[in-house]
């Protein structure tokens, strides 16, 4: 599958969702949101840019605004993707959420577009690390941090540091403060700092608490099954472990076969992110388990998660995404590497595709495409501007995902 660059057009564009505080000084109960733009996807990309105010579409990404080189944690961009049912949820670092939804989510309708709603609130979250976008019961949850390394003590630990978000009540669409039972002993106002949240491969939370403003600096990590429960203290061994991606032979079948043949594109110590619709965080694969493979070489899921990264054609990063076959669609996966090629396979449940080509819009040199998730027969991808570890302009593309023709 290939598809060729272009412009399509974008077909309402409206004012965007107020901050979390607008709404409380306007009434936030009788608010309702209005989607910042409904786009129809077609056979050639859009591209947006994350700008100040909120995603703005351009041309093509070498025309995005000039954005000066900032160390990822210091950097708006696209920090992680969350399908929710039919809803796809993005963490903007240093902004808020978005979230592309179907006219219908029980019943998606793709040629009638996809409305996209954005809920920000930048003057709060701009001053932090976005840590984990993560589902926690019928609200999607953002845990905010103090990037000690590039942010001095003079910027207070965020509090509150959690937000969460009904995506099926339009009605309350504002960002709301909540706390977390496993996160009570660590309080911000003692200094504590969370840095790190995560799902392991085991089913359980791992997260690391830092007091680094204290008389004596302390590092704790722990480890809970239930983020209502309080956690239980581990070594960090048993936190860096929980890191480890999984052999890549071990994924379902239809991407197993995807991951194959990108690993085989770059043999030796590849790594894939691949989002699962559904799953509590991403799962990480290494190429252990395929001939010429080998596990990660001590790379872990904490490494992947620092951010940044590289532009270079021989990166071996790869952005995945699986999605399970219904009776309504069929199943689909995806393995994407930095420059936009990679493979894909669509099929309907009970039968199984050979992996095929898969070729993104080409992006300027300096650029690449960090992940890429399914809203329907849509594929939004996001992509940045990079520079070893720091990120200049960021955004991403929208483009119909078609096979001969067929919604997949």
């Amino acid at each position: 599958m290939k598809f060729s660059a272009g412009l399509l057009i974008l077909l309402v564009f409206f004012g965007s969702c107020s901050s979390r505080t607008e709404q409380a000084q306007a009434g936030a109960a009788s608010f309702t949101p209005v989607p910042l733009a409904l786009i129809e996807a077609g056979e050639n990309p859009l591209w947006f840019e994350l700008a100040e105010d909120g995603p703005r579409q351009i041309a093509f990404p070498d025309e995005a605004g000039l954005s000066p080189f900032a160390p990822w944690p210091l950097a708006r961009h696209i920090r992680a993707i969350y399908p929710w049912g039919a809803l796809l949820i993005f963490g903007v670092n240093r902004d808020g959420l978005l979230i592309f939804a179907p006219p219908n989510a029980e019943e998606p309708a793709p040629d009638r577009g996809i409305a996209l709603y954005r809920f920000a609130d930048a003057a709060y979250w701009g001053q932090y690390t976005l840590a984990a976008l993560f589902p926690f019961g019928e609200s999607m949850a953002a845990l905010l941090y103090r990037d000690d390394f590039f942010a001095g003590p003079e910027l207070p630990l965020p509090s509150p540091r959690i937000f969460s978000i009904w995506p099926d009540e339009p009605e309350s669409p504002e960002l709301r403060p909540m706390n977390l039972p496993a996160f009570d002993s660590f309080p911000a106002e003692e200094g504590w700092n969370l840095d790190t949240l995560r799902f392991g491969h085991d089913g359980r939370w791992y997260y690391r608490a830092v007091r680094k403003d204290a008389a004596a600096p302390e590092i704790v990590h722990y480890r809970t099954d239930r983020l209502t429960n309080r956690g239980e203290a581990v070594s960090p061994g048993d936190f860096q472990n929980s890191a480890l991606p999984e052999p890549a032979n071990t994924a379902p079948a239809p991407l197993r076969a995807v991951l194959e043949a990108a690993f085989a594109q770059s043999p030796g110590d590849g790594l894939a992110t691949v989002i699962f619709p559904d799953r509590r965080s991403p799962r990480y694969f290494s190429a252990g388990g395929f001939p010429g493979g080998k596990p990660s070489g001590g790379a872990t899921v904490s490494d992947s998660e620092s951010g940044g990264g590289t532009a270079e054609a021989g990166s071996r990063e790869i952005a995945g995404f699986y999605r399970e076959p219904t009776v309504e669609r069929p199943g689909a996966a995806l393995a994407i590497f930095p420059n936009g090629r990679g493979f894909f396979s669509v099929a309907p449940a009970g039968s199984a595709a050979a992996p095929r080509p898969l070729t993104l819009p080409a992006l300027p040199p300096g650029f690449a495409y960090t992940s890429a998730a399914l809203c329907g027969d849509t594929l939004i991808a996001a992509w940045e501007e990079q520079k070893d570890y720091s990120i200049g302009a960021a955004g991403f593309m929208i483009i119909r995902f078609t096979e001969n023709g067929k919604q997949p």
